[in-house]
C-alpha cells in the first residue's frame, strides 16, 4: 500500500456508489474545462456525454486511489483502456503529490480526452491527442 505525504493510499476499481461521482467529475472538468467542450450547448451536452461517458467506461478500467482507511474518500481516478488514458481526475487539494502517476499503467502514449490545463501534462508525458481512439 503506497504512502504519500503520510497519506496511506489504497488503489481499488470503482463500486456502485462511485459512479456519480466519476461522471460528474469527467463531465464537469471538460465543459468548464475545455474551450471545445465549453462551446457546446450546455443541455446537450450533459444531456449526450453523459450516455457517452457510462459506456466509455463500461468498456475501459477504472481505477480510483482513496484513503486505505475510508475507502469512500476518492483523491483521483484514471480511466483508461489499452494505451489509451480516457480522462484521469485529482482532487485538487491532492494534485501535484504524484497520487495520479500510481493509477496510470505502463504503456500509455494516447489521450482521448484533455482540458485546457490537462493539456501541459499530456505534452510533459509525451503524449498524443487523439479522441478517435475509444
Amino acid at each position: 500500500m503506497p504512502t504519500i505525504n503520510g497519506l496511506d493510499i489504497l488503489i481499488r476499481p470503482p463500486e456502485p456508489a462511485d459512479i456519480n461521482f466519476l461522471l460528474s467529475t469527467f463531465l464537469k472538468g471538460l465543459f468548464y474545462g475545455s474551450k471545445f467542450f465549453g462551446m457546446i450547448d450546455q443541455e446537450a451536452y450533459f444531456t449526450n456525454y453523459e450516455k457517452f461517458i457510462k459506456q466509455l467506461m463500461i468498456k475501459s478500467t477504472v481505477q480510483i486511489a482513496c484513503l486505505a482507511d475510508d475507502k469512500d474518500v476518492i483523491l483521483a481516478y484514471c480511466i483508461y483502456k489499452d494505451n489509451v488514458i480516457h480522462f484521469s481526475f485529482t482532487k485538487k487539494s491532492y494534485r501535484k503529490l504524484g497520487i495520479a502517476k500510481l493509477l496510470y499503467p505502463s504503456g500509455i502514449d494516447t489521450c482521448s480526452h484533455i482540458t485546457d490545463s490537462g493539456d501541459s501534462i499530456r505534452k510533459k508525458l509525451g503524449l498524443i491527442f487523439n479522441p478517435f481512439s475509444i
